[in-house]
Formats: C-alpha cells, structure tokens, sequence
C-alpha cells in the first residue's frame, strides 16, 4: 500500500470514528428509513382496500351480526364491498360513492319464535345489470345459512353521489405515487448524509482548527477531500440501496437496473457533497455554514415550486442536478414507465455533468480556502 492510499484510509477511518462517538447522526436516516418501511406496509395495504373500493355492488349493515359474519366468510365477498352505518333506516336515504351501481340494504328486525327476520331492500342505478347477480347470491345465502328465515325485500332506484375533488392526497396504492414518495425519501437520506453531515463534520473541524493541524503533515488538501467524499458516499450508498430495495417493485440489483441505480445514486451524492465543501470552504463558523446550507435547502424548493408557473425558474431548474436526480429515482422506483422515459433521459444527460463540475470547482475552492483556519 502506497503512502498516499495509507493516508486516505487512515482519514477515511477517522471519519468513521466521528459517527461512532455521535450515534445520533444518524437518527434521522434512521427514521427516513423506517418511513420507507412505512410506506411499504401502507401501500400493501392500500392496494386490498382499493381492490374492495373499486367493485361495483356493495352491502350495507348497521350491525355486523352472524349473518354478515357468513356472508363475509364466503368466496364470493371478494366481490362485494361492505359498508357498515349506523344511520340504516328503512324510511331514509344514503349517499353512496359514484361508482357503486348496487346496493343491498339489510335491516335488522326483531325474531319472531325463533324465526330471523331480516327486512332487504335492493338500490340500483339505472338498468344495473350487477343487480341480478347481487340479488341471487343474498337470497341464497340467506336460504343456506338458517331454514327458518323471513325475508322481506324490494327494489328502488338510488342516486349517485357525484366524485369529489381532493386537493393534496396521494393514493400509495398507484404506482406513480409510490414512486414519487420514494425518490423524496431518497433525496431526503442523501441531503442528510452528503450534504448536512458533511457540513457538520467538516465546519466543526475547520472551526476547531483540526484541518489546520492536518496541514502540518504531509497529508494534502486532496487526500483529506476525497476520504470524507468516500465516508459520505459510503453511508449515501448504504442509506439508498435500503430504501430502493424496500420500495423497488423489482430486484434493484438485477442488471441493468443495477447499474442506472448506482450511478444515479453516486452522481447525486457527489453533486450534494461538492455543494457542501462549497459552502464549508467559504464560511469561517460552523453556524454560518449550517445556516446557508439551510438557506440553500429553502432556495431549492422555491424554484422547483415556482418553476411550472415561471419560464426563468424552469429554466434555472434545468441547471440543477437536484431535480435530475428525483426524477430519475422517479423512473427507477416506477419501474421504467414510459411517461417519463423521455424525460429521464434528458435528466440523465444533465446529470451525468453537472456534479462532475460542481466537484471540480469544489477541489478548487477546498484546496484554497477549506482547510485553512479562518
């Protein structure tokens, strides 16, 4: 081993040495990766209650009796989506969603020697043809489940509620909405580990005059830049594959998605962590640096807020690896949809230079100002 390649190892472990004694650095990656878990789960779930929301014929309920408990148990309820209310009454009327086309409402009634009275009344709209179906599969089931049944029934029409706009809900069910959270949890773990821990860790040294003592030695100002880039770009790395894995709907680490993976994950690193050396090399105090770092984070999200309204903000947006990178994570977690295939390969263009540069004026800037003592 070379004494240069000594040397960075030997940064590179100190680096590590740093989060060893601040555990709770890593907490909010941590947390950023449990929210992963999180939507996951969400999304698991979510996808059996829209296949229930989605079916056409419905039953309503006030009391979940024995009765419906068997209706539930059979094969056929998969079919059916049930509704539970405790304002069933015969003389009134309920809304019900606009994609319903048939309901059967079950009223409960008092038994008579032992007798179960169930009173029905069937709801359709228009000429529902589910409405026969529906019908049959209720009157034999109650016919199966007890001999000794009276049954009372009949038929009126129901009105639709008309659909409803919601403003700012995301259905996790869809895979475009899973994917659009997912490259935000992306973005969120690696702005946290490449560009506010390097912040932290690199102005508190420059502060404390810990980079100045290093100069006194013979390690260089580019040895001590690219260790700390191998120490956030390894917990970037780690942090990203965790999360792709958990919400990707395929193997991330097949091939080629593998490879669009990785590489995207690197050059977004590498263009947050060369943003970070920036503003460490040009701010004398730690709490200087930390403060436009955070001025930096409010900046970005005004243009990408601003820009589908403004033409000058789209076009400052289009010289901003940031909006690259969560796009690309974008596609990859989508699984390569074709709406987004053309810009994706626009975003990668971009990407594949902007942080290349931004590291480039970043060396200059460390090696002339960022390890010196203010």
């Amino acid at each position: 081993m070379s004494p240069r390649v000594a040397r960075v190892f030997t940064l590179y472990q100190k680096e590590w040495m740093r989060i060893k004694r601040n555990p709770a650095a890593l907490m909010a990656v941590g947390l950023i990766i449990l929210m992963a878990f999180l939507v996951n789960i969400e999304n698991k779930a979510r996808k059996q209650e829209k296949i229930q929301e989605s079916q056409p014929c419905a039953l309503v309920f006030s009391t979940e009796d024995s009765f419906i408990k068997h209706l539930k148990s059979l094969p056929e309820s998969q079919k059916i989506r049930f509704i539970q209310t405790e304002q069933l009454v015969i003389s009134s009327t309920l809304n019900y969603p606009a994609n319903i086309r048939c309901v059967a409402e079950i009223y409960p009634e008092a038994s008579v020697e032992q007798v179960m009275h169930r009173r029905i009344k069937f709801r359709m709209v228009g000429e529902s043809p589910q409405l026969q179906q529906l019908s049959r599969w209720v009157i034999a089931s109650f016919a199966n489940f007890n001999a000794k049944v009276k049954l009372d029934f009949s038929i009126s029409a129901m009105q639709n509620n008309t659909p409803t706009k919601t403003l700012g809900n995301i259905d996790l069910s869809t895979s475009g909405s899973k994917a659009i959270v997912g490259a935000m949890l992306l973005f969120s773990a690696q702005y946290f580990l490449c560009f506010a821990l390097f912040i932290s860790f690199s102005a508190h040294e420059r502060e404390r005059g810990i980079l100045q003592a290093l100069a006194l030695t013979a390690t260089s100002a580019g040895e001590l830049l690219l260790s700390k880039i191998l120490f956030h770009l390894s917990l970037s790395w780690v942090a990203s594959m965790i999360i792709m894995q958990t919400l990707s709907p395929y193997n991330i680490w097949a091939f080629p998605a593998n490879l669009l993976a990785n590489g995207v994950v690197i050059l977004s690193s590498l263009g947050l962590i060369s943003v970070a050396a920036i503003i460490t090399s040009l701010n004398r105090t730690q709490t200087s640096a930390s403060l436009v770092g955070f001025c930096y984070l409010m900046l970005m999200g005004v243009i990408f807020a601003l820009a589908p309204k403004f033409i000058a903000f789209n076009a400052i947006r289009t010289f901003m690896f940031e909006g690259h990178a969560i796009l690309l994570f974008t596609v990859i977690l989508d699984n390569f949809s074709k709406p987004n295939m053309v810009k994706a390969g626009g975003a990668l263009i971009f990407l594949l230079w902007q942080p290349v540069l931004l590291l480039f004026i970043a060396s200059i800037i460390w090696k002339k100002h960022g390890w010196h003592n203010p």
